[in-house]
């Protein structure tokens, strides 16, 4: 997994990005969001925000870039169009 080189490190010496990465290879199936009856797994909330990431180096934001994301109050999956 590539992180920012400048990802804070926690008292264990790891970034939060790893520690996420960590419950996702650990606990795949395990809800992640809960939004009233919709749930995404660890599994399912990796895999949008890998989509998510890859869109937005397409659209050439870079590490330490600050953006905005608006995204509706549910856990179902983006449909990220280019």
């Amino acid at each position: 997994m590539n992180t920012a080189t400048n990802v804070n490190k926690l008292d264990n010496g790891k970034c939060l990005p790893d520690l996420l990465w960590e419950q996702v290879r650990a606990r795949p199936d395990q809800a992640a969001v809960i939004c009233g009856q919709q749930r995404l797994s660890s599994r399912e909330l990796a895999q949008n925000s890998s989509i998510l990431a890859a869109y937005l180096r397409h659209l050439g934001v870079v590490g330490d870039a600050c953006i905005g994301i608006a995204a509706a109050h549910t856990t179902l999956r983006a449909q990220v169009q280019a």
